[in-house]
């Protein structure tokens, strides 16, 4: 954090080397990964449920897909 002069108002950024953003904006990106979650495993739930209803293979290969994503 070298390029950070003030600890209280920025936050190290661990994806860019040594730098800080805003707090507001940490707090912005990690609403949207948790949004993002969501959706992946609930189009998991859904897509899961179609696939096993339709007997459809490809339904729920592509729900575990879904289901890769969000759990990382």
């Amino acid at each position: 954090m070298a390029d950070c002069h003030d600890d209280h108002c920025c936050a190290p950024v661990a994806a860019v080397d040594d730098c800080c953003a805003p707090v507001a904006s940490t707090d912005r990106y990690r609403r949207i990964l948790w949004i993002a979650l969501v959706v992946n495993a609930a189009m998991f739930a859904l897509e899961i449920g179609a696939g096993i209803h339709a007997g459809s293979s490809a339904l729920a290969a592509d729900a575990l897909d879904f289901l890769g994503d969000a759990a990382n």
